[in-house]
């Protein structure tokens, strides 16, 4: 069990969050044009910027700090990664839902989920998955 599960319902650490909302900033300004990879990508929204916002506060003190980048399709994409069969992908989008698809090994998952202001829960299960041995 990972070790941030025990303290799941805590306010994460003030300087990681500033750090993933600094993260995310760049990640808008580089993506706030549709076009922003040089092959048509769509431009990061204002709804999935914000979204992606209450994603960062709503993840539990002591959860590894994810990447964030933006995809194709104007999503924000929040990745977990410890090497290319141990990774977690969880894309934000603007119409209040995620993607997620993780690699574990041998096993591997993926769906949508409804996202608000909670994180659903079998993410942080997923994410430590990525950091078992």
């Amino acid at each position: 069990m990972p070790a941030y599960a025990e303290v799941a319902g805590a306010i994460p650490n003030a300087r990681e969050i500033a750090k993933l909302c600094s993260d995310l900033d760049n990640v808008m300004i580089d993506c706030h044009a549709a076009g922003w990879d040089g092959y048509g990508a769509d431009a990061v929204s204002v709804e999935a910027y914000e979204l992606a916002q209450r994603f960062i506060r709503s993840l539990p003190a002591g959860i590894p700090l994810p990447t964030i980048s933006a995809d194709s399709d104007g999503c924000v994409t929040f990745e977990w990664h410890v090497s290319p069969r141990r990774m977690l992908l969880v894309s934000v989008r603007p119409d209040y839902r995620i993607d997620f698809a993780g690699l574990f090994g041998g096993a591997e998952i993926y769906g949508t989920s409804p996202f608000f202001d909670r994180l659903p829960a079998g993410i942080c299960d997923f994410v430590g998955r990525v950091y078992q041995a």
